[in-house]
């Protein structure tokens, strides 16, 4: 009997006794971003596309968590809306992926345009990056009807003439009208009208190649 007694006694103590503390440690938890590598680079080399007058440069290169971004500019050859056409971003010999580009700045410059836009690339974070080479292969313009007539029709009609097309421009109440006056009889005017807006008509080639040394 008193055994039992003696263990009525135990087990009550132990139910009674507090329970351990299970919350969690006080103190802020590092986000994964903190994590992240985050270094600037120099151009250490440019390399310019050779005979050709349009200057392209750099103006910051950085690499922060997951990306590498680089401003990069360019003084256009006429006032159209050229763009930055395709780059590449390599870390030794893989090329990071290419994920978009904004438009940061955008100013006259004499009877041209200087624009820069903010390239960005995919960088996995755990890669460690020394150096890189950012390649532009080209400019590139996708003119609309007006910018065509008025500024970019003159300078592409001796070539299409010497594909046997002949073409001008009406202004009408709708706005610019591309006009076919004459093609190769083995042509549409809709594919003499197509080979206007060739994409080669309306690209300045590179490639401008830059190699860029990240700090540590």
């Amino acid at each position: 009997m008193r055994a039992f007694l003696l263990a009525i006694f135990i087990f009550s103590l132990i139910s009674c006794a507090p329970a351990p503390d299970v919350s969690p440690p006080t103190g802020t938890i590092p986000s994964p971003a903190a994590f992240y590598p985050s270094q600037a680079a120099t151009i250490q080399q440019t390399q310019g596309a050779p005979g050709s007058a349009v200057q392209v440069f750099i103006r910051r290169v950085e690499r922060s968590g997951k990306e590498a971004q680089a401003e990069v500019c360019f003084i256009s050859p006429d006032p159209g809306d050229w763009t930055i056409g395709s780059v590449h971003f390599l870390i030794g010999e893989a090329e990071m992926p290419f994920a978009g580009s904004t438009l940061t700045d955008l100013k006259p410059l004499g009877a041209a345009l200087q624009r820069c836009e903010l390239l960005t690339f995919l960088v996995p974070p755990e890669m460690e990056v020394s150096s890189a080479i950012l390649q532009v292969d080209h400019l590139q313009l996708e003119p609309g009807t007006e910018e065509l007539c008025t500024l970019y029709l003159p300078k592409l009609r001796p070539r299409l003439e010497a594909q046997g097309i002949q073409a001008d421009c009406l202004q009408t109440a709708e706005g610019w009208k591309v006009r076919i006056l004459s093609h190769p009889p083995q042509l549409s005017p809709e594919q003499a009208e197509a080979l206007i807006y060739d994409p080669a008509n309306f690209a300045v080639s590179g490639p401008w190649r830059f190699t860029l040394q990240f700090q540590p």
